[in-house]
């Protein structure tokens, strides 16, 4: 019975691990914004911690992507405040009704606030808890390499 048990508890954490959004898109390549723009980068490395995880990144009141387990998004922004929060996106087993009404109730949080300014970047890395850090350029463009774009929402 223990054998099943370990078989089942297996096959269940396949599923979990699956669940999350990866990138899709392009391979990533510096992508400088329009002179006069801020460009900022938000990305996530690939981990098994927290690998079911994925939250949706609202920008000034727009969700703009699901930052999921590994990959990365660009913003071109016009200098000023930005406020960025995050909901929590559930991936039920059980079925997509559920998993609907799960994030159609979900509130936003709070996650992070930035001042971009003109022809600079930003690269702000995300963590499986949806925690924001800005991040060094140097460090960010190292752990970007190999990385695919999420998928904007439309």
């Amino acid at each position: 019975m223990a054998k099943y048990r370990m078989t089942v508890c297996g096959f269940f954490l396949l599923i979990l691990v699956g669940c999350a959004p990866k990138g899709t898109g392009p391979v990533f390549s510096p992508n400088p914004a329009p002179h006069g723009m801020a460009t900022v980068y938000h990305y996530r490395l690939q981990r098994g911690l927290g690998s079911g995880a994925a939250f949706a990144l609202i920008s000034n009141g727009h969700v703009v992507c699901i930052i999921g387990n590994g990959g990365y998004y660009v913003q071109h922004l016009n200098p000023g405040e930005y406020e960025y929060e995050k909901v929590f996106q559930q991936h039920n087993p059980v079925g997509l009704i559920p998993q609907a009404i799960d994030n159609a109730l979900a509130k936003p949080e709070h996650a992070y606030t930035i001042t971009v300014e003109p022809d600079r970047s930003y690269f702000l890395k995300w963590s499986y808890s949806g925690k924001i850090e800005p991040i060094q350029k140097d460090v960010a463009l190292k752990e970007l390499q190999g990385r695919r774009e999420f998928e904007p929402v439309r």
